[in-house]
């Protein structure tokens, strides 16, 4: 807070998590938006709504192959402000990380897909994203979908993805044979538990239960 003048940081390659408006206030913050989106050494800190558009793409190819994560409430119930229809978002492979709330409440995203180094969703970092639809998982990789993660997510179908022994894509439902944990209510109030007849499955997970 308050560290008006810092310029330069280097952040380190063991980093997992990158706080809400960690660099709000300093010179960092206020240069580094590029089609919209902040960088930092690898980070997506943020976004300015009025430099989007219809789908969040990383602008060129020495940003897409560094970043590594997107910060807590990077794109924190951002939409509303600037769009009127649907949007997507394709992660690029190096993203392992993406952090607490960090789409929360993005009331207008309904396609979602991660690439192939993703680790861990944070907590609510979907929540409340209403017409949250295809979300597209790697077959392996994911570790932690952590509490909360998709909660209300009405319309929510998960779906696994690779890449067959001619190249072509390949999906079908489900979650990455990898994954450790989910959280507590991680899937809670989406369209799972309306399909639900006692215990609520995504995929071979069961996440929950209904009362019969």
């Amino acid at each position: 807070i308050n560290c008006t003048f810092l310029t330069i940081v280097d952040l380190p390659a063991s980093l997992q998590s990158l706080g809400a408006g960690a660099f709000n206030s300093t010179l960092i913050g206020a240069a580094s938006f590029v089609n919209g989106i902040a960088w930092l050494d690898g980070w997506v800190l943020g976004c300015d709504p009025a430099a989007m558009n219809e789908s969040v793409v990383f602008p060129d190819e020495e940003f897409s192959v560094q970043t590594v994560g997107i910060a807590d409430r990077a794109f924190y119930q951002c939409d509303d402000k600037w769009l009127t229809s649907g949007w997507a978002v394709t992660l690029p492979n190096t993203v392992k990380y993406v952090g607490d709330y960090a789409f929360y409440k993005c009331k207008l995203l309904n396609s979602m897909s991660f690439g192939t180094d993703v680790v861990r969703v944070g907590k609510y970092a979907f929540g409340y994203c209403e017409l949250l639809r295809n979300t597209y998982f790697p077959k392996e990789g994911l570790e932690v979908i952590d509490n909360y993660a998709f909660q209300a997510c009405d319309r929510l179908k998960v779906k696994i993805t690779w890449l067959d022994e001619n190249d072509m894509t390949v999906s079908q439902d489900g979650l990455p044979t990898t994954l450790k944990r989910i959280g507590t209510y991680a899937f809670e109030g989406s369209s799972y538990w309306d399909q639900a007849l006692a215990l609520v499955y995504v995929g071979d997970w069961v996440v929950g239960c209904v009362n019969a």
